[in-house]
């Protein structure tokens, strides 16, 4: 163990000594495990080792925390607990696992919730929920929650932490592009920070990633040698995030060998983490290099190796970065068709990265709601006891002065005793009414939170996507990034396009006043053949893409029905089956029933199928989806609004499914 932690020091340019002094800290400290007396104890060493560990290797760290939390089961000690959830969740964000990063944070919180004196460790793990979301991409959470913690790190003085969060501050306003206000927190924090502490050395890499913003190569490439030259036992992504700054610096110049020998020290920094994601920047870098080479073939392998690591771990920021890459290669390779393929996906992602925004903000809100409920419930609960201490203690002096004076006092006993009651019966009647006013207010904030949530996925499942992707055509046709022979084919699509479009538009809309003030169905006499010949022809791009067989029954079948219902239910259940098809796919359409009896309609493909455990969230309202064989996404809208409007024509909807095999739906229209 001695030797490698040596070997540790040395490939990182740490001196010998420093390594034995290390190595001798961690040995005192092993041997202090034998003599602990309490679990308490035992856990602060384990705790300390998993401190002295963080820089050197995860996985001991995670052994060390892991022995703490055991050694402390049996023990309320929430400092040791909310510690090493710390620590853990510092591991996670070093391998690119943001999102385990926040849960096991809040665990932590919850372990210190109420105790007192415990202010730094609670600051710092707001600090940490701030970062996870801050490398998610949603920034407006993340300054909220670096904030919070720098407020506490004011208010107990610690200048030391309020640096750090100020560090993350700055970090938001880079996000944002807001480089002249984080240029100025940066350059304050150069001034002030001491570089003797390792956690400071990310001041100089953000200083490098702000000036080559500003378009100041030299001064970013020395703030970024300054951090890569640290003499001392840092945070590897540091040198990890320098290298990738290099690599864009040197790819600006032309440097291009330079440039891919930077985006390559970065890829294997964060290889020696684990951490997967962080490699995709660095990819997407190299891609690039290469496409300005015109080196096609090798700029789209490494743009692929970038969507494929983004897409498995679920990076949206990363995976929306790759699929512009992918977008500019393929127009600059003059495939247009690719191309627009790439811009949609893109902006679909994009779509997605400010969803969550939303849904963090509605969650945030909810919880705040919850809190202030809580809070009202407590002090109601107070009043009420404060109202029956004060009764208390007015009927033991009305009792004292009644052993004086019995019969004196007698009468007016009764008549305070009569007011006291009156006056509890009115402030309990005034409690009652507030309960029901907050229960009101509750239920109206749930029903509100509902149909908003439904409302934003409508617009990001079904209108956001076709608007993208007659952006997306119209901006390769005012480019000039297609032939005349491409642009005759892409015309008429267009149109298409756009007409389903204005008539999808329209159909939300009913949808949301239906949701918001009831809706009447409006049923008519139409050719349900015809209606779904309609929608094979709006899908005939995704079904061409996939190169999938849609077979259609013939002649004409009348149904009595909302005509604008069952068109968006036909085309859902058309395009569900499309996405979960594999190249080459079959999905066949045929209707069962006579007039009198209604129509039942089977929609039927060659797909994935359908787990049995999964069947039953298909037609919940808790918007459950799945990819497409393509990496398609999905709201888990489009099955919640067939059965609505299923269930609004007197008909049912159900799906038969044989994982993969493929699935059936079906649906019926009854006559009125």
């Amino acid at each position: 163990m001695q030797i490698y932690l040596i070997i540790l020091f040395i490939l990182f340019g740490f001196s010998l000594s420093k390594a034995q002094e290390q190595v001798a800290l961690i040995d005192s400290l092993i041997q202090e495990i034998n003599t602990a007396q309490s679990d308490t104890s035992l856990a602060n060493i384990y705790l300390e080792l998993a401190d002295n560990y963080k820089y050197l290797d995860q996985d001991s760290t995670l052994k060390y925390v892991n022995l703490a939390k055991a050694s402390i089961v049996e023990t309320y000690y929430p400092k040791g607990l909310a510690t090493a959830t710390g620590y853990e969740a510092g591991i996670y964000f070093m391998r690119g696992e943001y999102e385990k990063v926040a849960e096991t944070a809040r665990i932590g919180l919850q372990e210190i919730e109420g105790v007192e004196n415990l202010e730094k460790l609670r600051a710092d793990l707001l600090r940490i929920i701030g970062v996870s979301y801050g490398s998610r991409g949603i920034y407006d959470l993340s300054l909220k929650f670096f904030l919070d913690s720098q407020n506490i790190y004011k208010a107990i003085g610690d200048s030391a932490a309020i640096i750090t969060s100020l560090n993350n501050i700055g970090v938001v306003h880079l996000k944002l592009n807001d480089f002249e206000e984080a240029l100025e927190i940066f350059e304050e924090l150069s001034r002030i920070a001491d570089f003797n502490n390792p956690d400071n050395v990310t001041i100089p890499v953000n200083l490098g990633f702000i000036y080559y913003e500003l378009g100041q190569l030299q001064r970013a490439k020395d703030q970024l040698q300054q951090a890569l030259n640290y003499p001392g036992e840092i945070d590897k992504r540091a040198y990890g995030l320098s290298y990738f700054k290099l690599g864009e610096i040197y790819s600006l110049e032309g440097k291009f060998d330079e440039a891919i020998d930077a985006f390559n020290a970065s890829i294997a920094v964060y290889a020696g983490l684990d951490n997967e994601l962080e490699k995709v920047q660095s990819l997407n870098g190299i891609a690039r290099v290469y496409l300005e080479q015109n080196d096609y073939l090798a700029a789209e392998t490494y743009a692929n190796q970038a969507l494929d690591i983004s897409t498995r771990f679920n990076g949206l920021p990363q995976k929306r970065n790759s699929l512009e890459t992918l977008y500019l290669l393929n127009k600059k390779n003059q495939q247009p068709s690719k191309a627009l393929s790439f811009l949609e996906r893109f902006h679909e992602v994009s779509d997605s990265l400010q969803n969550a925004e939303v849904d963090s903000e509605i969650a945030r809100l909810s919880a705040e709601y919850e809190f202030y409920q809580k809070e009202n419930e407590l002090l109601i609960k107070q009043k009420e006891q404060e109202l029956k201490n004060q009764a208390q203690i007015n009927r033991q002096k009305l009792i004292s002065i009644g052993l004086i004076i019995v019969v004196g006092l007698a009468l007016i006993l009764i008549i305070f005793m009569h007011r006291t009651n009156l006056h509890k019966k009115e402030t309990n009647k005034l409690l009652s009414l507030k309960n029901d006013e907050i229960q009101d207010k509750a239920e109206k904030l749930e029903q509100s939170n509902v149909v908003k949530n439904r409302l934003f996925s409508i617009l990001a499942h079904d209108l956001r996507g076709p608007l993208s992707s007659l952006y997306g055509a119209f901006h390769l046709i005012e480019s000039n990034a297609v032939s005349q022979e491409e642009l005759d084919r892409i015309i008429p699509d267009v149109a298409k396009r756009f007409k389903y479009t204005s008539t999808l538009l329209n159909n939300l809309l009913q949808w949301s006043q239906s949701q918001m003030e009831g809706y009447k169905v409006e049923p008519s006499r139409f050719d349900l053949i015809s209606l779904i010949e309609e929608k094979k022809q709006l899908l005939k791009t995704k079904l061409d893409e996939k190169e999938i067989n849609l077979t259609l029954p013939e002649g004409e079948y009348v149904v009595y029905a909302d005509r604008n219902m069952i068109d968006l239910v036909v085309q859902n259940l058309i395009s569900n089956s499309t996405k979960y098809c594999f190249k080459g796919g079959q999905i066949e359409v045929s209707i069962t029933g006579q007039d009198e009896e209604g129509a039942r309609v089977s929609i039927k493909d060659s797909g994935i199928g359908i787990k049995s455990e999964d069947i039953e969230k298909l037609f919940s309202d808790g918007f459950y989806t799945t990819e497409g064989t393509y990496s398609e996404k999905g709201t888990g809208l489009g099955l919640m609004l067939c059965k609505d409007f299923i269930t609004r024509n007197n008909g049912e909807i159900w799906v038969e499914s044989n994982y993969g095999k493929g699935s059936t739906f079906h649906f019926t229209i009854p006559h009125p």
